[in-house]
This record gives C-alpha cells, structure tokens and sequence, in this order.
C-alpha cells in the first residue's frame, strides 16, 4: 500500500473516530469554590471523601508537593472502574466510561474561608475493543480517547466537600436533561437537570 492511501486511511479513521463520540450539552458547573471554614478543616474533608461519601466509593486520596502558594494538593485517585456516575460522553450511542485523576488544591483566603479549585489530569473515555475481528485476523483492543473535562465529577467533590464542612447553600449540580446515576450510587445532594440537547464533542 502507497504512502498516499496509508495516509487516507488514517484520516477516515481520525474524523470516524471524531464522529462516535458525542458529548451532552449543558452548563458548566463550578469548578472552584470558596468554603466558610477553615483550611484544614477543608483538606481534612477532601482527604475523608473516600471514607464519608458514597458517591467517591473507590477512590483513594494522597495528599501530593505543593507546586505554588496553595496550603494543600490532594489527589482523588480511582484505581478501578470509571470516575463518572452520569453519562456525559456517549461513543456510537452508548454511554461512555470517563477515567482521570482529579487534583484538589486548597487555598488560605480572607476572613478565614478557604478557597478549592478541582482539576481533571488525563480526562478521557475508554472504548471497548469488539472481540475478534476476522479481517485483520485478530483481537481489537480497547483504546482512549481524550475528551474535554465535563466538571460535573469536579462540581461533585466540591458538594461532597461541603457537606462534610456543613457548607449552605451551595448552587446545584448541572446535569444534562434527564441524566440518571449509571452506578448503584447515591445521588450527590443539590442534583438539578436543567434543559439540555445532544452537541457533537468538539
């Protein structure tokens, strides 16, 4: 095969790649959040959401090198299994797995608050493989796709912050229309499902 259909071949499978994967439109939910308690109590909180909340079930928690002027950087980690509840990312129509590792950084702030900010390193969807495939003459092996943020699962440790803090009135979780929890998790309090449509992942 020349060089020319090489290349043709690797950009159909780019733009039908690009194509499967679709993202739900909605707002964007906070991703920084400045909590009425102090910054210990706020790291203490982000170290115990493993243990205290049941939607962050899996996950394990270490606390990391401060890389600036924040007081603390605690990684959430998920060895096993996705990070999301809510399908966010669909490939060909089915609900997509979201993996990543989400970093907490805690900030001192005026009048004794303390200000958090979550960040998503690696967001990705992992797609299946489909078992033997009998035009290559072996097995397709599941892949990742990098993918934007959705900043709900960020927007879900800051609730979970808060209600360990005993936060008030926190906005409420974004959601896309209809979306419903895909794992026997309990839904993070505050959960809305504001009007929404399908967009094609940019």
């Amino acid at each position: 095969m020349n060089p020319y259909s090489l290349a043709l071949l690797f950009a159909v499978f780019v733009v039908t790649g690009c194509e499967s994967v679709r993202k739900m439109d909605f707002a964007s939910n906070p991703v920084e959040y400045a909590f009425h308690a102090s910054t210990d109590m706020v790291a203490t909180a982000v170290a115990r959401l493993p243990e205290r909340d049941p939607r962050f079930r899996g996950f394990s928690s270490a606390e990391f090198s401060k890389t600036g002027t924040e007081a603390h950087r605690i990684a959430l980690i998920k060895f096993f299994g996705p990070v999301n509840q809510y399908p966010i990312y669909y490939y060909k129509n089915m609900p997509a797995e979201y993996y990543g590792l989400f970093e907490v950084y805690v900030y001192p702030s005026a009048n004794g608050a303390t200000r958090v900010r979550v960040s998503i390193n690696g967001p990705r969807i992992l797609v299946p493989g489909h078992g033997f495939n009998v035009h290559s003459f072996g097995f397709d092996q599941g892949r990742d796709i990098p993918v934007k943020a959705t900043t709900v699962e960020e927007y879900e440790i800051l609730l979970g912050i808060g209600k360990l803090v005993n936060e008030e009135r926190m906005p409420a979780l974004s959601l896309p229309n209809g979306a419903k929890p895909n794992q026997a998790l309990e839904p993070t309090p505050g959960s809305v499902t504001p009007r929404a449509k399908e967009a094609e992942s940019k």
